[in-house]
């Protein structure tokens, strides 16, 4: 869950921007950090067309506090709840989870507006394959392509209560939450979790 903070050059001008790790200590040989095209984008862009393999560029240290501390003795459900980019510090957070605590269960619920949209699909059904039944991961499309048999529609309020309704075994009062992503987003999980009675350190 931590971040990097990138000090590029681009076209005379020193600009600096923050990214999520995606990668984990746990399981990754490097740092890693994900970057989205947005269009109009001067740095994303710019990363996305002009860096190589190869090439340098400074970061400051790590930095933030949006992370969990896994222990191998615990045991526990962890929800986290993102749309969009949103899933960068999230998917660092579920490898690490899965990783050291063998008795963790990690529930994703993440939103997107269609399937070519969905950040580290490749890498999510990678791990529901490693991890079985350990991992929970309910992809919900605003705008979903011809196809698509899965959940419709944005990760509002009711659409969070119904996604965690679903879950077997599920208590929303004992499990631990991470958000992440837009706005509006995070307000509609807060109040759901709020209809659940969840505990604001939760």
């Amino acid at each position: 869950g931590q971040f990097l903070t990138l000090l590029l050059t681009i076209d005379g001008e020193k600009v600096r921007r923050s990214y999520s790790m995606s990668s984990s200590p746990h399981t990754d040989t490097a740092p890693a950090v994900t970057i989205k095209r947005v269009p109009s984008g001067l740095v994303s862009n710019w990363l996305v067309d002009k860096i190589k393999v190869g090439d340098s560029i400074e970061v400051l240290e790590p930095t933030g506090h949006f992370m969990v501390q896994p222990d191998a003795r615990n045991a526990r459900t962890v929800v986290l709840i993102g749309a969009g980019s949103g899933i960068t510090p999230l998917i660092s957070m579920a490898k690490s989870i899965l990783k050291i605590e063998a008795e963790s269960r990690v529930v994703l619920l993440y939103g997107n507006r269609d399937e070519n949209n969905i950040i580290f699909k490749s890498k999510l059904d990678e791990l529901g394959e490693q991890y079985g039944e350990r991992l929970v991961v309910n992809y919900s499309l605003s705008q979903p392509l011809n196809g698509w048999t899965g959940y419709t529609g944005r990760l509002n309020q009711s659409h969070i209560l119904r996604l965690l309704e679903e879950i077997k075994g599920f208590v929303p009062t004992q499990a631990e939450y991470f958000l992440c992503g837009p706005d509006g987003l995070m307000d509609e999980a807060k109040n759901a979790l709020t209809i659940l009675k969840v505990p604001a350190e939760r």
